[in-house]
């Protein structure tokens, strides 16, 4: 890197693949952030019991899309 280096803004278009993904898949993943980051169920309610983690899940799904 020299010094006089500096740095160019690229435009790149979209592909029709990545348009098309974040058109319509955009809303569930942000029902995926919600659920994992803003509730945080399986972290608050820790259990070795294998049905409490799936019915948390459908809980939170619930809620997230309420």
């Amino acid at each position: 890197m020299g010094e006089d280096a500096e740095r160019v803004a690229l435009k790149v278009q979209l592909p029709q693949v990545a348009q098309a993904y974040y058109a319509c898949c955009a809303q569930i993943d942000r029902h995926n952030r919600s659920l994992r980051n803003d509730l945080q169920l399986e972290q608050k309610l820790l259990t070795h019991d294998w049905s409490m983690p799936v019915n948390l899940s459908l809980l939170g799904m619930s809620v997230v899309d309420s």
